[in-house]
């Protein structure tokens, strides 16, 4: 009973042990300019929309996905609504739909006046298909419209960012 709890002990330290060793092997994350996975673009563009100032601050693109960092801000004394993490990008003839589950931060819903938000808006790529992030040099976003509630007034926030 000994030798047979003895052996199953050793097999687990050497178990743990390769799993161990194997781990070290792993890459540190810093790219090494052979195969990019994402290119990140500072954008730093602001537009105005129905009183609500949108500033994209930074793009990044990835094989799956892009994210879109943004600032909201409502130079209204109204309430405004917008749901930018409803919207889509399109790229080329592919459309990327927003996923509001993956949004960081918080850009979407009632602004009220003077009030700023910030987050990062995430767009999937559809299921099966990806991008070749060096090779994006445009993105048209579509990210739906800013609703004043006051004026029943609503606009859509379309652009086309460069990425060159």
């Amino acid at each position: 009973m000994f030798l047979h709890t003895r052996k199953l002990l050793v097999g687990l330290l050497i178990g743990l042990l390769i799993v161990t060793l194997t781990g070290c092997g792993e890459p540190s994350g810093v790219k090494t300019g052979a195969e990019s996975d994402s290119a990140k673009v500072a954008v730093n563009k602001e537009f105005s929309v129905n009183g609500l100032k949108i500033t994209i601050g930074e793009v990044q693109v990835e094989k799956e996905r892009i994210l879109v960092g943004m600032t909201i801000k409502n130079e209204t004394s109204d309430k405004l609504t917008f749901y930018p993490d409803q919207g889509s990008a399109v790229v080329g003839s592919m459309q990327l739909d927003a996923n509001m589950f993956m949004t960081e931060g918080d850009v979407s819903g009632d602004i009220q006046p003077g009030v700023e938000k910030s987050g990062v808006v995430v767009f999937t790529t559809p299921e099966g298909k990806t991008l070749t992030p060096e090779e994006v040099t445009s993105i048209a976003l579509h990210l739906g419209n800013v609703y004043n509630e006051k004026s029943f007034e609503a606009k859509p926030f379309d652009t086309t960012l460069s990425l060159e």
